[in-house]
């Protein structure tokens, strides 16, 4: 997902600190600690299980290991006003939270709401706190990707300008299998820029 800025750590070093445990709350030290350079964690779906039936059935004997992560960095606003907060999540096997400044903006930690969740909120310039975390305590799940961009640059000024040189612009809008799915329920609102995409085409 697009950022208006690269995050940064506390040392003002760009990246995200990424701390992973091996318990499902986040609890005990972490078993490893690195940076990373965005917060953009796949976490294990039924399609990356593709395994002949004889390991399959090996592979689900086995109790799923649990683990969790977080994630700790700053976004810099380069402006003050309204930023889009998006984050995708699996929608089983676990759950994530989004904090913005020490408030949690984003929870489906014990309940998935949506695999896909926004939030916009008016920002200051400067540097904002940011601390994402998931778990999973199944065979999937464990997915986290958040974005954070300036409302005014969801949709690019070449876009724009192409669609004032024509008479009609079609838009395909709509849902696909990263933004729904049976692991949480579909809001009624369109994925994270379409709204966006649809107003300024018009």
């Amino acid at each position: 997902m697009q950022q208006s800025s690269k995050p940064k750590q506390k040392n003002g070093k760009p990246g995200l600190k990424l701390e992973a445990f091996r318990t499902a709350d986040l609890s005990g030290k972490p078993e490893s600690t690195q940076v990373v350079r965005h917060l953009n964690e796949p976490g294990t779906t039924w399609n990356d299980l593709v395994l002949d039936p004889e390991s399959l059935a090996e592979f689900f004997s086995a109790p799923p290991k649990p683990g969790s992560k977080r994630w700790t960095s700053y976004f810099l606003a380069s402006q003050a006003g309204p930023y889009e907060v998006v984050a995708q999540g699996w929608g089983e096997g676990g759950g994530y939270r989004l904090y913005v400044d020490g408030k949690l903006l984003l929870d489906n930690w014990k309940l998935s709401k949506a695999l896909q969740e926004g939030a916009v909120l008016q920002l200051s310039a400067g540097p904002h706190k940011v601390v994402g975390e998931t778990f999973v305590d199944s065979f999937v799940g464990g997915r986290l990707r958040v974005g954070i961009i300036d409302e005014s640059k969801i949709v690019s000024d070449a876009a724009k300008q192409l669609a004032a040189k024509v008479d009609a612009v079609i838009v395909a809008a709509g849902f696909d299998n990263n933004s729904e799915g049976e692991g949480a329920d579909r809001p009624f609102s369109l994925p994270f820029g379409q709204d966006e995409l649809i107003r300024e085409m018009s």
